[in-house]
């Protein structure tokens, strides 16, 4: 129920936030996995370099069009933003991805 008084109503949110602090840090860790996996299968799975499933990235070939990071993104926004990024990257691990940048 919202307050008229906007003191009352800051007051509750802070409180209710503190209440149910756990619940709410547990729902958004679900839903940052969730978007991770989508986004590692919208890209196969697989690193493009040497097929590996471990330890997987993503990389922009273009730097100049990235936005944000995915993992960033992944925190920050929702799918629809999520999805345009990892479209503009592909998917690598760890080991290919430092060979990716060592070589530049």
């Amino acid at each position: 129920m919202p307050y008229k008084n906007t003191d009352k109503n800051r007051e509750y949110q802070k409180n209710w936030a503190r209440k149910n602090q756990s619940k709410m840090l547990a729902k958004r860790n679900i839903r940052r996995k969730k978007y991770m996996l989508k986004a590692i299968e919208m890209k196969g799975g697989l690193c493009t370099e040497c097929g590996t499933t471990e330890e997987l990235q993503f990389h922009h070939p273009d730097p100049s069009n990235k936005v944000a990071s995915v993992s960033r993104l992944i925190r920050d926004k929702g799918w629809a933003t999520i999805e345009k990024e990892v479209n503009k990257c592909v998917l690598v691990c760890k080991g290919c991805h430092e060979r990716i940048h060592v070589i530049k």
